[in-house]
């Protein structure tokens, strides 16, 4: 009955009962493009308007902010009665919104800023970008001021990530070469955090 009520007869047995499990956990295994995203969406729409639960006690998350949009637009062409109570995130989004709290009620009141975070205002966006911290590292300690330099950036940009995903030290990533100039990681890497401490940041990574 839901899913002929919402045009989903096209679902496959198998499918159907993703959709319908509401006890316990239930694990969706498939290749890509076989329409696991449109059975999250259906489930979710099932949950809500078959099982009647409140869609503020539903998460749905996701990697990217990019696919987190593409899920919520998708979920309220089938039902635009649903929008605005759906709840889209991504990973980081989510645990943002837990942790901040949390540090908050007890008294602490760092981090102030979540680089790239989905939640800042336009005024944390404008004065707050991994890009403006990396043009301050490149100028401070390359000696780079061209702005558009991109490829310096990523560079910058990926002996960062580098060590934070990577658990490792600084040091142990030796030299990277900006515009053929040896620069250490590990002065790149100690300067980066210096700023994002002093101005109240985390970054993804962290």
């Amino acid at each position: 009955e839901y899913c002929h009520k919402y045009n989903f007869n096209h679902f496959t047995q198998e499918q159907r009962d993703a959709i319908a499990t509401t006890d316990g956990k239930a694990l969706l295994f498939a290749v890509p493009g076989s329409g696991k995203t449109t059975v999250i969406m259906a489930r979710m729409g099932y949950l809500i308007h078959a099982c009647n639960v409140n869609p503020k006690e539903i998460v749905t998350l996701t990697f990217t902010k990019a696919a987190a949009e593409e899920m919520e637009n998708r979920y309220y062409e089938n039902f635009p009665t649903d929008k605005g109570l759906a709840n889209f995130r991504t990973i980081h989004s989510f645990c943002w919104n837990v942790i901040l709290p949390e540090l908050r009620s007890k008294g602490f009141y760092y981090p102030k800023h979540l680089i790239g975070g989905t939640n800042q205002s336009a005024a944390e966006e404008q004065t707050f970008t991994q890009a403006k911290i990396i043009k301050m590292v490149l100028k401070d300690c390359c000696g780079v001021t061209k702005t558009n330099d991109e490829a310096s950036q990523n560079k910058i940009i990926n002996a960062i990530t580098g060590v934070k995903n990577n658990i490792i030290l600084p040091k142990d990533l030796g030299t990277i070469f900006i515009r053929k100039k040896p620069i250490k990681v590990a002065d790149v890497y100690s300067y980066y955090q210096q700023l994002l401490q002093q101005h109240s940041i985390l970054d993804f990574d962290d």
